[in-house]
């Protein structure tokens, strides 16, 4: 078997038991995190692309989920759309980072994703600028809301309230239409491991590249 082979099988069957072991702890936590209404946006492949939990508590024995974040959108595609869209549990909205850093941090990741990295280390501050501002409308749970907008060259950031759930959206590239979300009650076909193994393998293969040390 050839070192990519060795990489991608073992990588495949880290990502199955790490979505298994998410796909439990999210069905258990009873979170819904906002998302994308299903037809409001042109076809796009969208998947869980984090999910963080505090300390232990009275809520549940293994800690309490934060924040979970759905993306949308192939990274891996420098010219494709992407949307992230990351809501906060948390009464303190501790995954909610200043909207300028955000821009950063999707830029630096999106990036690093496209050449092909496999650790990618997030931006200690936001970048320079410059930021642009303005404002939009979108629906949320079917009501029209303005947001404020930053942009960022080709990236652009909001943030809206529905229910306590503090919701922070980055896309790169101009969003189709009037995005609209809604809460999405069964994350599981957003999770990448439901593929089966060789799938999951032939799809590493293919977003694998080789990177000069």
């Amino acid at each position: 078997m050839s070192q990519d082979d060795d990489w991608t099988a073992a990588a495949a069957d880290r990502m199955i038991r790490e979505t298994r072991l998410a796909a439990d702890r999210l069905r258990s936590s009873g979170v819904q995190p906002l998302g994308l209404v299903p037809g409001t946006y042109p076809p796009m492949p969208a998947h869980v692309f984090f999910d963080s939990y505090g300390p232990a508590s009275d809520r549940g024995p293994g800690g309490v989920v934060t924040a979970v974040g759905i993306r949308y959108g192939d990274a891996a595609d420098p010219s494709a759309t992407v949307i992230d869209v990351v809501s906060d549990f948390t009464p303190e909205f501790a995954s909610c980072c200043p909207l300028e850093y955000e821009l950063g941090r999707a830029q630096n990741e999106y990036e690093a994703i496209a050449r092909g990295e496999r650790e990618i280390t997030a931006p200690l501050d936001a970048p320079d600028g410059p930021f642009g501002q303005g404002t939009g409308e979108i629906l949320v749970v079917g009501a029209p809301q303005a947001v404020a907008v930053v942009t960022y060259g080709d990236y652009r950031a909001f943030r809206f309230e529905v229910n306590g759930v503090h919701v922070t959206v980055v896309s790169r590239d101009e969003t189709p239409g009037v995005l609209s979300f809604y809460p999405i009650t069964d994350l599981t076909p957003y999770l990448p491991g439901a593929l089966d193994r060789e799938e999951l393998r032939r799809q590493l293969r293919e977003r694998r590249r080789v990177i000069p040390e």
